[in-house]
């Protein structure tokens, strides 16, 4: 799956964790067990840098940064998702009502042999 030439994988992002045994299975900040989600919070309300990181002490900037490049990312990968589960939707959909695609398309052209050239 491309999502783009900067897209990271999960594994990419070395000061993020999701461990399922741990924070229900959330990602979170190493070894702070800071929720991602509290930092994309804290950025998107306003919050200045540097009161995040006296709020938090061994948070770092770069912390808040991935936090914020890994929210970005699962962001795509959840649209994504979204597109194809709605095109597969459509397709099983299509299929319910006119027949597999396999099965038009072995039809087609097993008609199609007759009219070559």
């Amino acid at each position: 799956m491309v999502i783009g030439a900067s897209a990271k994988t999960a594994t990419e992002f070395a000061r993020i964790t999701v461990d399922s045994s741990q924070a229900g299975g959330m990602p979170y900040i190493r070894s702070l067990r800071l929720p991602v989600a509290t930092v994309v919070r804290m950025v998107a309300d306003g919050v200045p840098e540097a009161e995040i990181l006296q709020t938090y002490p061994g948070l770092t900037g770069e912390d808040i940064r991935e936090a914020l490049q890994y929210s970005a990312e699962a962001r795509r990968v959840g649209e994504l998702r979204a597109e194809i589960e709605a095109d597969l939707a459509a397709a099983n959909a299509y299929e319910a009502e006119h027949g597999s695609f396999a099965d038009l398309a072995r039809e087609h052209y097993s008609s199609s042999d007759d009219d070559a050239i």
